[in-house]
């Protein structure tokens, strides 16, 4: 089987951590990359493993000797993709995942090296109230970052670039949609 690379964003309490998750477990040969990020860690999340958490020193070091894909500033904070985090993941297993914010996807997505094996998976909310209300249900926002989240959330730029996009209402179908996805590319590629 080729190597495949999933691009997976959509807006922060869409669902994505969940399915990602989902297909961790249900696909031996999937791994995730773990980004770098210059925000604080929340609760339960651990260094090297939801993140690697670094200073935003550090972060501009290494986009200044080249060390990442894509990079991207959002909500104050640097988050970026390494080029040795997707290499790692390929070396070891036949589908890499990436959780990116939207311009992130799209220098993937359109980067020469990577788009015979890049797909890029939009995960969507079924509604504004929606979002809002897992947002609000994290308990993890600030009234100010809670409604930055929500006004940017919806805008999506370039949806022409995603070759899927799962509204994710209902979790298990969301779940019995993307391991559908997966199968199929799995297929495909092979």
């Amino acid at each position: 089987m080729k190597k495949l690379i999933l691009v997976f964003s959509g807006p922060s309490g869409a669902g994505k951590s969940t399915i990602i998750n989902y297909l961790l477990k249900e696909f031996d040969c999937a791994g995730l990359t773990v980004s770098h990020t210059t925000r604080m860690p929340r609760d339960g999340e651990t260094d090297g493993i939801s993140y690697h958490f670094v200073t935003k020193e550090k972060f501009l070091k290494m986009v200044q000797n080249g060390e990442f894909v894509e990079f991207v500033e959002c909500f104050g904070n640097y988050y970026g993709t390494s080029k040795m985090a997707i290499d790692d993941v390929l070396k070891h297993k036949d589908i890499c995942i990436l959780d990116l914010e939207y311009e992130g996807a799209y220098a993937i997505l359109n980067d020469e090296k990577f788009k015979e094996q890049c797909v890029g998976i939009l995960v969507l909310p079924p509604s504004y109230n929606s979002l809002k209300q897992r947002l609000m249900e994290r308990n993890s926002e600030t009234s100010e970052s809670l409604d930055k989240r929500l006004n940017d959330s919806f805008k999506v730029k370039k949806i022409a670039k995603y070759q899927f996009v799962l509204i994710n209402k209902e979790l298990e179908i969301s779940k019995r949609k993307i391991k559908d996805i997966v199968n199929n590319l799995k297929m495909a590629k092979v």
